[in-house]
């Protein structure tokens, strides 16, 4: 039977992530979900890259916006860690869309 880093190394695997990605992304999930995907979507490599970012981005956005109208809004999860992530995703997205030109 497939041990959990095993199975964890093969998810991530599926998403374009090297094994070496696998701190990072723990340490992300650990903060929050919404680091830990952005995390993934970052280290993402290969032909499905591209779409998974820009579909992160979307459910983020997503999340963004349902927050706007909350009491605390969208300041709990814009934390440093998160908007560093976050720019350096939409860069990526930026890029690949550049590509695909």
């Amino acid at each position: 039977q497939e041990s959990d880093q095993e199975l964890v190394f093969r998810w991530l695997g599926a998403y374009g992530c090297i094994p070496e990605d696998l701190g990072p992304i723990v340490e992300a999930f650990e903060v929050s979900s919404e680091l830990g995907f952005l995390e993934v979507a970052v280290r993402s490599q290969g032909p499905e890259a591209p779409e998974l970012k820009a579909r992160v981005l979307q459910v983020f956005q997503g999340r963004l916006e349902a927050l706007r109208g909350a009491t605390s809004g969208a300041t709990g999860m814009l934390t440093v860690e998160v908007v560093d992530v976050l720019v350096e995703l939409m860069a990526d997205t930026q890029t690949d869309a550049g590509k695909q030109l």
